[in-house]
């Protein structure tokens, strides 16, 4: 099997979509010859990576959407702090701008490794 077809699903999908393809054909009395095969074999191929690619997207989309949701955390918690420090006359520009900074940096050390 090719690197780029060893994804999960794959072999599931394509033998799911040969086989409906193949029950369409016969249901509609038409002749399986093995030039109608290839073309299932052909076009289940072709959709079984159309869905590996999709199911991909989505997975990606999740961690862009996690990470998102990691930063919108940092910059409330850093908010946070600020307003609580110019509430308690801690003279929290400086501050917070060291405590976004950990934070930030921490968060980009981590990216970084898990991209």
């Amino acid at each position: 099997m090719k690197p780029r077809l060893r994804y999960e699903g794959y072999a599931v999908e394509k033998a799911r979509t040969e086989q409906e393809l193949l029950n369409a054909a016969q249901k509609a009395g038409v002749a399986i010859t093995p030039e109608l095969r290839n073309q299932i074999a052909q076009t289940s191929e072709q959709w079984a990576l159309a869905t590996v690619e999709a199911n991909k997207l989505a997975e990606a989309q999740d961690d862009l959407r996690q990470k998102a949701e990691e930063w919108r955390d940092t910059e409330k918690d850093s908010l946070k702090g600020l307003v609580s420090d110019f509430a308690a006359g801690k003279g929290g520009w400086k501050r917070w701008c060291r405590s976004f900074g950990r934070r930030t940096s921490g968060r980009i050390v981590k990216l970084q490794r898990d991209p």
